[in-house]
Parts: structure tokens; C-alpha cells; sequence
């Protein structure tokens, strides 16, 4: 196993590692806050590997962005659809 490599106060994503929790099994946790405001433990190998980048957060946004895009598609189709029937 590796030496100890302290993460507190490094950036991954949008979160920022606050404090080091403690060990499970073979791997530490870290507690990390994001940028929206919540907080999250995370593992550090996780953190490290860019397998974790927010809370969830980013995750919702994502998906609000392509239903947001499908949604503005959807809208210009039927509106120009509308215009060359009149």
C-alpha cells in the first residue's frame, strides 16, 4: 500500500475536501463540500481517479441541460411546422 496522501483543502470538480473522516476497510474518506452547499463523503481514491466530481448535483444539471435542449428542439419543430401549413 502507498503512503498517505492528505487531500484536505485540494479540488476535485466542484468539490473542495474539507476534512479527512476515517478509514474503511482499506480506504480513507473524506468529507468535501460542493459548490452548491452540500456536503458528501466521498473515498479518496474516488476523488483522486475523477470518479466523483460534485454531490449529485452535476448530475441534475446535466440532465435539466438535455431536457431543456429536447424541449427547445421540440418547440422550433412544431413552430415552423405550424408556419408553412398557414
Amino acid at each position: 500500500m502507498g503512503a498517505f496522501i492528505d487531500l484536505t483543502g485540494k479540488q476535485f470538480g466542484r468539490l473542495v475536501v474539507k476534512q479527512k473522516l476515517d478509514k474503511r476497510g482499506k480506504e480513507w474518506y473524506w468529507l468535501c463540500e460542493c459548490e452548491c452547499g452540500n456536503t458528501k463523503e466521498v473515498r479518496g481514491v474516488s476523488l483522486r481517479e475523477g470518479k466523483v466530481k460534485s454531490c449529485g448535483c452535476l448530475k441534475f444539471k446535466n440532465i435539466n441541460n438535455e431536457y431543456y435542449t429536447l424541449y427547445k428542439q421540440s418547440i422550433t419543430y412544431f413552430c415552423n411546422r405550424y408556419k408553412t401549413k398557414k
